[in-house]
């Protein structure tokens, strides 16, 4: 279905973005600053999302109606 497609997608933009200098010395500059390695499993856990995954995530931001609380914070 349609996140197949998006899963896909998001997978060949990976693969492209792999070519490319900026890409790895961003994930460098990643893994040094909070210690997360954004490539290696990428695909693995690209492929592992589901759509039960992505309607938890949704409803868990869109249970106050209209508002959004997002906070971003490196793992520990």
């Amino acid at each position: 279905g349609y996140i197949n497609k998006v899963k896909e997608y998001m997978l060949k933009e990976f693969r492209d973005a792999e070519k490319k200098n900026a890409t790895w010395m961003q994930a460098l500059c990643t893994f040094k600053q909070y210690g997360v390695d954004e490539v290696s499993d990428y695909e693995t856990v690209l492929k592992s999302i589901s759509s039960d995954d992505l309607r938890k995530i949704a409803s868990r931001i869109w249970k106050d109606r209209n508002k959004a609380t997002v906070l971003l914070l490196p793992q520990k």
